[in-house]
């Protein structure tokens, strides 16, 4: 769920590259009654085509099933 929405504020988002769901440097923070803030980072080309490493925040809630909804906004970040 995250993914998609990070990948919409990226300049290129065809070159994004996650990594793994249980990797370091990748953190999901229970927050209790369904909602959940994930934070990691995403490698991408920015406009001159060069790769960066981007921190992200991503805060969502389980409304059921497999449905999830953002709780804020994500919110992305170059290092």
């Amino acid at each position: 769920m995250c993914r998609d929405h990070i990948q919409e504020l990226l300049r290129s988002p065809s070159t994004a590259s996650f990594p793994p769901f249980r990797a370091e440097g990748v953190s999901i923070i229970d927050e209790g009654k369904g909602a959940y803030q994930v934070r990691g980072y995403v490698d991408a080309q920015n406009g001159f085509g060069a790769t960066i490493r981007n921190d992200f925040r991503c805060h969502l809630l389980h409304v059921g099933a497999e449905n999830w909804r953002h709780l804020s906004p994500a919110s992305i970040t170059s290092r």
